[in-house]
């Protein structure tokens, strides 16, 4: 297998890192509206996200690799059932030759992908956060301005 499969997935996680950047500085501004809209972008990238991950399951002539999408499929609605309950204050083999890398690159790369979904997941639990704090705070002043 050629280095260039893992250039790519490497080139995506940096772009996600710098998506990572932007947003946070997004949090740091306070400015409520921009969040909200942040959060349904982020929401729809999930769901773009999700539908890819339905076609890996259907579509891959490589058993392993459908697990794998499954399995992160699966992550990915627990994540939302969990955070949604977060949310609402519950807390709730194949045959292969001797030696062959391909199962090591498929693992590699859905751990990176992993990785990805992972600062996603904790950048919009922070979006959501800080979403959640404004409207306190707006609420706050205008009970105490009454």
């Amino acid at each position: 297998m050629e280095q260039g499969i893992f250039s790519v997935k490497l080139y995506e996680m940096e772009q996600q890192y710098g998506k990572l950047q932007s947003r946070i500085q997004l949090c740091q501004s306070k400015d409520h509206e921009r969040i909200s809209e942040e959060i349904r972008q982020m929401e729809d990238e999930e769901a773009e996200t999700s539908l890819l991950l339905q076609k890996r399951i259907k579509g891959s002539g490589y058993p392993a690799a459908a697990r794998l999408a499954q399995a992160m499929f699966t992550y990915e609605n627990s994540v939302k059932e969990i955070l949604r309950e977060a949310e609402n204050g519950n807390y709730s083999r194949e045959h292969r030759k001797t030696g062959d890398p391909e199962p090591a690159i498929l693992y590699a790369e859905y751990a990176a992908d992993f990785a990805t979904q992972s600062m996603n997941h904790a950048l919009l639990a922070a979006l959501r956060a800080v979403e959640k704090q404004l409207s306190y705070e707006e609420e706050e002043r205008r009970t105490g301005n009454e």
